[in-house]
């Protein structure tokens, strides 16, 4: 299977800030919002896929053959939010208007000064169905009174992506669908466990991902899980879950007694 180059993260975003606050500068309340700028995505041939109601459609490169040369996706065309962009991102397969998987982005607010780190804002990705893979442009931007600390922009690719096989024996980590920051490998991925993939306890398919960075050309130096229904991973590999704590372990054995969790999924893949 081949994929587009992905876009990575502006050279000016990965630049490390050259004007640090001078000694004694104060700090000053700084915003950070985001819109979601493009969106990209695997389509099969049998059904249409949506993003905010827009129907995706089959792009010339990337396709996937089946049995007897016969296609059975496409890399979608690129859907163009506009140079504003949206707030939020709902797609799914078949209807344009169920609500199957979301992006949304929750601004971060704090008194800062440049390089000083802080939480630039926290993303919510909701996996209610698996999605096989899609590329997701983001723009982050600062707003302050502050002439110095106003109008960074961060622009960046969120690379969305799965297992291309359930998981044997079952395992809800490596069901749980991932999400990372192309070209800054460095900060790992987050991940969010799938609807129909729970682990024992159900804590849920809506993860909640914190983005702290400072204020240089607006650089983002770390990503953090704050609620039970996603995790983050130093890796970017889709196979390599994280390690779960001694409690996350009991959730773990717990799930790998579900044994429809496969058939479940591979019927989802069935239709995707």
């Amino acid at each position: 299977m081949s994929f587009p180059k992905l876009a990575p993260v502006s050279a000016a975003c990965l630049a490390a800030a050259l004007a640090l606050a001078a000694p004694g500068a104060s700090a000053a309340p700084v915003t950070v919002t985001a819109a979601f700028t493009s969106f990209t995505s695997w389509m099969g041939v049998d059904r249409v896929s949506y993003v905010n109601g827009i129907a995706l459609t089959a792009g010339s490169t990337a396709v996937q053959w089946g049995l007897n040369n016969v296609p059975t996706q496409y890399w979608s065309n690129t859907v163009d939010f506009g140079p504003a962009g949206v707030s939020r991102l709902d797609f799914n397969y078949a209807t344009p208007n169920a609500l199957v998987n979301t992006f949304d982005f929750l601004p971060g607010s704090a008194d800062v000064q440049r390089g000083e780190t802080f939480t630039l804002g926290t993303f919510k990705f909701i996996n209610g169905q698996w999605w096989q893979e899609a590329d997701i442009g983001v723009r982050l931007t600062t707003h302050s009174a502050d002439a110095a600390l106003d109008g960074h922009v961060l622009a960046a690719t969120l690379h969305l992506t799965s297992n291309s096989a359930p998981s044997f024996p079952w395992d809800p980590y490596l069901e749980a669908d991932m999400v990372y920051v192309a070209g800054r490998p460095d900060l790992g991925s987050m991940r969010v466990f799938d609807k129909a993939a729970q682990p024992a306890g159900n804590p849920g398919f809506e993860g909640l991902f914190a983005f702290d960075g400072y204020v240089g050309s607006l650089v983002l130096s770390d990503l953090r899980s704050i609620n039970a229904a996603g995790f983050t991973d130093a890796s970017i590999a889709p196979a390599l879950a994280q390690v779960p704590e001694p409690g996350g372990l009991a959730l773990v054995l717990g799930g790998l007694v579900a044994a429809g969790a496969t058939s479940r999924r591979q019927a989802l893949r069935g239709r995707s």
